[in-house]
């Protein structure tokens, strides 16, 4: 790699990916992971504009294309659509060339061995990159957070999980996955407004439903008493907008009114059985990540919880888990960090750590590739304490 060469970050993440600049503070393109091409027609040319829809554009014109998500569940799911979205970021979003650009990507908690290799054969084979790293996104996290040891919380469209992060290194044994997430929390919406006859017609619009659910959800500090207040407003006849029950105008002009899903929503993730879940609530698995440390960094840990992802931007969310980590683990120096750019978290960590002068060592060259093939990433990019 060149000095003074600029390399491009991107995280791929199942919502959106975003794309940009290392040392720049946000990324320059956000879009969703979603490949369309009209039905029955096979493209001469993968990436050519002509056939191919992208993001949303693509999701917009569903009903006559076949969808093709690249990344589903934090994974990559179709290499031939990631690929032709990574060509898609270089070129048309960005305007460089994929051959001029050091990239660097994010991986999830627990990347396959197989995915990371194939990745890395992408990027130095299709997209003839001059270098490459692979970061994790939960690390990346707190380097955006001006940390490099902590306990990340993250929480995106379909993947929820928490992990203790030693100088950069996950800690193998604090990692807990969950796929309730993000998008699981518009369907709840979803299922909640169809028994309602004013906004049945709602309940089959998700990308209205996200809308709503952005615009207007919030996490209580304690649902029970949240119930008994709406409860009370409407026995008083409290006016719309001025309590918890909230209109709001629809792109269309349309108008709702959304009250106790306003926090019964989000209310899932620190009550799954709510919805019946097997799996335990949030601040269950924090807390379990949390004591799967070894005693010596356990007080580090409880003192850096740092929250990433669009998931967690819910009004209330820091402040109720804050309080429960504090009542929880008893330890009233526990403590919440909910970084205001967080939906893009792991970009800006990202971005941050590959513009440093003190970086350069750590990419995979081109040289390193054609030396030892894709299974130069395990040892030039490590990513858990023990192990690959």
């Amino acid at each position: 790699m060149q000095d003074g060469t600029c390399a491009v970050v991107i995280d791929n993440g199942s919502s959106n990916i975003k794309a940009g600049f290392a040392g720049d503070g946000a990324p320059r393109t956000v879009f969703p992971p979603i490949i369309g091409r009209p039905r029955n027609q096979v493209p001469t040319n993968p990436a050519h504009e002509s056939d191919t829809y992208i993001g949303a554009e693509a999701r917009a014109k569903r009903g006559i294309l076949t969808l093709n998500y690249a990344v589903k569940f934090g994974e990559i799911n179709d290499w031939d659509a990631i690929t032709t979205l990574w060509q898609h970021i270089h070129t048309s979003e960005l305007s460089v060339q994929p051959d001029a650009q050091p990239v660097l990507m994010t991986e999830g908690a627990y990347p396959w061995k197989q995915s990371r290799e194939k990745t890395t054969q992408i990027v130095f084979e299709t997209l003839r990159a001059p270098a490459f790293y692979a970061a994790n996104s939960a690390a990346l996290a707190l380097y955006a957070a001006g940390r490099a040891t902590g306990m990340v919380v993250e929480s995106g469209g379909q993947v929820t999980q928490s992990m203790g992060v030693h100088e950069g290194l996950v800690m193998r044994d604090t990692v807990y996955k969950s796929s309730y997430a993000g998008d699981d929390f518009t369907e709840y919406l979803a299922r909640l407004l169809y028994w309602r006859d004013d906004v049945e017609w709602l309940a089959a619009d998700m990308e209205l439903l996200r809308l709503v659910k952005e615009k207007l959800c919030y996490v209580a500090e304690e649902a029970s008493l949240e119930t008994e207040k709406f409860l009370g407003e409407k026995e008083r006849g409290v006016e719309r907008g001025r309590g918890i029950e909230r209109e709001y105008e629809l792109p269309d002009g349309r108008v709702i009114t959304v009250g106790l899903e306003r926090f019964g929503v989000p209310e899932t993730l620190f009550d799954a059985c709510r919805l019946g879940l097997s799996e335990g609530a949030l601040h269950v698995k924090l807390y379990n990540s949390i004591h799967a440390c070894s005693a010596d960094p356990r007080g580090d840990m409880a003192r850096n919880i740092v929250l990433a992802g669009g998931n967690t931007m819910f009004p209330g969310f820091a402040d109720r888990l804050q309080a429960i980590m504090a009542r929880d683990l008893k330890d009233r120096s526990a403590r919440v960090i909910a970084p205001a750019d967080r939906t893009y978290s792991a970009w800006v960590g990202g971005s941050i750590l590959s513009s440093l002068s003190t970086f350069r060592t750590k990419w995979i060259s081109k040289q390193d590739y054609e030396e030892a093939g894709p299974s130069i990433v395990h040892r030039k990019c490590a990513w858990a304490d023990t192990g690959e």
